[in-house]
């Protein structure tokens, strides 16, 4: 069965809400938090970016234009951010016309296509959607 977006957007929101309500005495086990890291360590694979490339043309391009993602503005508004962050609002919201339609796997295509967009260097492994695992992954100022 393919996982969408759809059920991300109000998980993600809801998660970003309630994190920290509930305390081990809840009765879930708690894992260890994820290593934390940068983009620049290379958090996603040239393929990856290459695949979001083609969904940026045929998903986005519409709305948006690469310049857009490589502006002074929106660096500024996702340095020192995470890529849970960025990843539940590029998932919730678009496409513009049937947000959070696409499979969790073409999200993070896009998002590694965007990190790729700032010069962020690819790496071995690929991106996935791990909540905990994406909030500990910092966006950088680009190089």
């Amino acid at each position: 069965m393919t996982r969408t977006a759809a059920p991300l957007a109000l998980g993600v929101m809801t998660g970003l809400a309630l994190a920290g309500a509930c305390s081990p005495a809840c009765g879930q086990a708690q894992s260890p938090p994820a290593e934390a890291r940068s983009v620049q360590a290379g958090v996603y694979t040239a393929g990856q970016a290459l695949e979001g490339a083609a969904l940026f043309e045929q998903y986005c391009s519409r709305c948006h234009s690469r310049e857009e993602y490589r502006s002074p503005r929106f660096r500024e508004k996702w340095t020192s951010r995470t890529l849970r962050d960025l990843y539940a609002v590029v998932a919730s919201t678009m496409p513009f016309d049937q947000p959070a339609s696409l499979p969790l796997t073409r999200y993070a295509e896009l998002v590694a296509f965007i990190l790729q967009l700032n010069g962020f260097p690819p790496g071995d492994a690929q991106l996935e959607w791990d909540e905990e695992g994406l909030a500990a992954i910092t966006i950088d100022p680009p190089p």
